[in-house]
């Protein structure tokens, strides 16, 4: 019992954290010597606090019983554990491992429930020094990421990806310094009536120009600064920016025209 209690989840009787951490690399190992990849696939039900509240946790739980079976059917050589709450892992081989994972898609999204469900994915590659912690957090980062984007629901963990979250990372660590040292700048996109031809006015668009990192993609900074709550950092600095500019030319006595800007 206490052996069980340490190393098993007491609901679907899966093996956990634990015991993924201490046997994990034998069956890493066992793939590897079969001439497969191994890699850790992690799993995230989507809606399942809802299920709960909806339906009541007994249902709740379940369903994740359930989802633990369907796992089991479709893995059923493979270390599969309970990662915490709603999600799940195993290690498998990646090799065709899309259709088994389009199968317990399916699992889910057929649940009969007044809640919609579904299921995003995240595969990380275990290289051979590699702890199996650190592939497990690197799959769960591939499938948060993923949840961002609705084109699929399965994301690997590249050094595509490895570089987009170090960006992140760094937008979100340097947002103030790059408002005090004039990296955010207003670019002024013009508005023209097209019966008349006239310019009538401006939208002002935030652009960061980092001594890092070049010019950035708005598309990278805005989503991390909403992210991590900053993004009216951003905000206030580009209405800063328009009205100072907008001051000169009035005090220089040219002409202006109306400025919108966009709030997050």
């Amino acid at each position: 019992s206490e052996h069980a209690d340490r190393y098993f989840d007491p609901l679907t009787g899966l093996p956990n954290m634990e015991y993924s951490r201490l046997c994990g690399e034998d069956f890493a190992e066992d793939i590897r010597k079969k001439g497969g990849s191994p890699s850790i696939v992690f799993f995230d039900i989507v809606g399942m606090k809802l299920y709960n509240s909806a339906n009541g946790f007994d249902m709740g739980n379940e369903f994740l019983i359930n989802f633990a079976a369907c796992l089991k059917k479709n893995f059923p050589d493979n270390l599969i554990w309970r990662f915490s709450n709603d999600h799940f892992a195993v290690i498998v081989d990646i090799q065709n491992i899309e259709e088994k994972l389009n199968e317990i898609r399916r699992c889910v999204k057929s649940s009969i429930s007044k809640i919609s469900m579904d299921l995003y994915v995240g595969i990380s590659k275990i290289d051979e020094f590699d702890a199996i912690l650190d592939a497990s957090e690197k799959a769960k980062l591939a499938c948060h990421e993923q949840k961002k984007n609705a084109d699929t629901f399965i994301r690997y963990y590249d050094d595509d990806l490895r570089k987009d979250l170090l960006l992140q990372n760094y937008i979100v660590n340097h947002i103030d310094e790059a408002v005090t040292n004039g990296y955010i700048k207003a670019y002024y996109q013009p508005v023209v009536r097209t019966i008349t031809e006239t310019f009538c006015g401006m939208e002002a668009l935030a652009r960061w120009i980092d001594p890092q990192y070049g010019f950035l993609n708005p598309a990278a900074f805005i989503g991390a600064l909403e992210e991590s709550r900053q993004i009216h950092k951003l905000d206030c600095c580009i209405v800063d920016i328009v009205c100072k500019e907008m001051r000169q030319e009035l005090d220089q006595g040219h002409p202006v025209v109306p400025v919108s800007f966009n709030l997050s």
